[in-house]
């Protein structure tokens, strides 16, 4: 569904091409002198602000795709961290190892440590003590390398299910990574791209609006204030949405 701001450049755009259509109307009366409000400059003005829309639109999309994509791959996360550390308890490990491992898993699940046991139950969290700010995307993956690096230090971790070996997790930790860049370069480019829209029709002096000021002048000028035709460009307003 389109946002409230790009049905408003849609809606920008919209006028503007009325104003030209208007003023193609007048036929041969309308003549200014300005090369900014003669037809053919501003049918190139609607072309290039047409086409910095439709782009935006086009990397809206992407950015869109990108965060959903990434959304489904860290969905996976905790649960694969969870099956991780059990894998990592039922191997043996010493218990400096365990507490490490469930120090991670307390910080994707965005809990502070507590004391750990010393027979610890692998499927219950430790005692929550205060929130802590650690889910971000960032964070999130910091923690899972953290476990990563922490299981692959360790001879006895060598589980069967394929899975859960070092090497599957050294590949869905590049993916986490590779999913987070493509959203934030996908983000860039939006930003980018509604600059490019923005400079082609809300600019002073040459966008939009100002280009209609000078033709509702002008057009004041040849038919008169009271005039229909001066009318008929007084009913068109632009209003600048948000970038």
């Amino acid at each position: 569904m389109s946002s409230t701001s790009e049905v408003g450049h849609a809606k920008t755009l919209a006028i503007f091409k009325a104003l030209i259509k208007y003023c193609q109307g007048y036929g041969a009366v309308y003549n200014p002198s300005s090369d900014q409000i003669k037809i053919d400059p501003m049918l190139l003005q609607l072309k290039a602000a047409e086409e910095a829309h439709a782009d935006c639109l086009k990397k809206q999309t992407l950015f869109n795709n990108a965060v959903d994509a990434r959304m489904h791959l860290f969905e996976g996360l905790v649960p694969m961290a969870t099956r991780v550390t059990n894998a990592l308890i039922a191997s043996g490990a010493e218990l400096n190892s365990i507490k490490s491992a469930r120090s991670i898993m307390n910080k994707l699940r965005g809990k502070r440590v507590g004391k750990i046991e010393e027979n610890p139950d692998p499927n219950q969290p430790l005692p929550e003590t205060n929130s802590s700010s650690q889910r971000s995307i960032d964070k999130m993956i910091e923690h899972f390398t953290a476990l990563f690096e922490l299981v692959q230090s360790l001879n006895g971790y060598q589980p069967n299910e394929s899975e859960l070996q070092t090497a599957s997790l050294l590949m869905y930790k590049t993916q986490l990574s590779d999913a987070n860049d493509l959203v934030l370069q996908a983000k860039t480019d939006w930003s980018n791209a509604r600059i490019s829209r923005y400079g082609t029709m809300y600019v002073a002096k040459i966008g939009f609006s100002a280009t209609s000021n000078l033709v509702k002048n002008y057009v004041k000028s040849i038919f008169g204030a009271s005039s229909q035709q001066y009318k008929q460009l007084s009913a068109l307003q632009f209003t600048k949405p948000a970038k």
